[in-house]
C-alpha cells in the first residue's frame, strides 16, 4: 500500500481524490493518513474555494406550519421573493422553502419533506468550477444562470 508521502490530492473530488481513496480503502481517517500541515497545503491548492453557505432549499410538508415554527421558535424572519417564494432569513444565510409537490425549479431529484439543497458560495470562478466539476466527471445539469441569493442575485451552477 502508498505511504503518505506517496499520496497526492489533486482535486480534491471525494470520488477520484487518492487521498480519500487511500484513506477509505485501509479504513483511515484522512487526518491520519495526511499530517495537519499536509492538509493545510492541500486545501491551499484546492482549485476550488469554498466561502460559506448561501442558503439550502427545505423542502417541507406545509410552507405555513414550518415558516410558524422557524419564525416563532427560532426568531428567523420570513421574506417573500420572486413568484411568491417563501424564504427563512437568518444573518447572510437563508433557507428557501419548497412544498412537497409544489417544488420550483430547479429542484432536487425527488424531493421528499425533510429533505435539502445546499447552495455554496465560492471565490472561485465560476468557469474555473465548472472546469473542476468536468475534472470531477460532474455534469452540470443547468447554469450558469441567476438566482436570487441570501443577500442579493448570485449565479449558479447546478451539477
Amino acid at each position: 500500500s502508498p505511504s503518505t508521502a506517496q499520496v497526492t490530492c489533486q482535486c480534491h473530488c471525494h470520488t477520484q481524490c487518492p487521498i480519500i481513496n487511500y484513506a477509505a480503502s485501509t479504513n483511515t481517517s484522512f487526518s491520519s493518513v495526511v499530517s495537519s500541515k499536509q492538509q493545510k497545503r492541500l486545501v491551499s491548492s484546492s482549485p476550488l474555494k469554498i466561502t460559506h453557505l448561501d442558503h439550502l432549499v427545505l423542502t417541507v410538508k406545509d410552507i405555513n406550519t414550518t415558516v410558524d415554527f422557524y419564525t416563532r421558535v427560532l426568531c428567523m424572519e420570513c421574506t417573500t421573493f420572486k413568484g411568491g417564494r417563501k424564504a427563512l432569513n437568518f444573518g447572510e444565510q437563508k433557507i428557501n422553502l419548497h412544498e412537497v409537490h409544489k417544488e420550483f425549479e430547479p429542484k432536487a431529484y425527488t424531493p421528499t419533506p425533510g429533505s435539502a439543497d445546499l447552495c455554496f458560495i465560492t471565490s472561485t470562478a465560476l468557469s474555473e468550477v465548472s472546469e473542476h466539476f468536468k475534472t470531477c466527471k460532474v455534469d452540470i445539469l443547468e447554469g450558469p444562470v441567476e438566482r436570487t441569493g441570501a443577500v442579493g442575485t448570485i449565479r449558479s451552477l447546478y451539477p
